[in-house]
């Protein structure tokens, strides 16, 4: 009697190979950050908050992540705390360092 061979992986090679394909990312979709939002970010910044003084401390409250200072400060509850959350956070960083003085 002869011995046969038979692989289950070799049906789902061929047939899945396919979806186990690599295939590019889709771009990412959020908001672009432009004038009415550095005009925000400028309104923030003249209300004058020390839990928001620094750009990182700033583009943290944006993206709605929380510091004590913030959290000492009360701003949880602003308005714009975490505005721009579906943005990624090094885009804000980098928007509020350089749009906004």
């Amino acid at each position: 009697m002869q011995r046969r061979e038979y692989s289950v992986f070799k049906d789902l090679d061929a047939r899945w190979a396919n979806l186990l394909r690599p295939r590019p990312l889709p771009p990412p979709s959020y908001p672009a950050l432009g004038d009415a939002e550095a005009e925000q970010v400028r309104r923030l910044r003249a209300e004058d908050h020390e839990a928001l003084a620094a750009p990182r401390q700033l583009a943290r409250f944006l993206c709605g992540i929380s510091s004590p200072a913030a959290t000492r400060a009360k701003l949880r509850s602003h308005a714009m705390f975490g505005a721009f959350e579906r943005v990624p956070f090094n885009e804000v960083l980098e928007f509020v360092g350089d749009k906004t003085p």
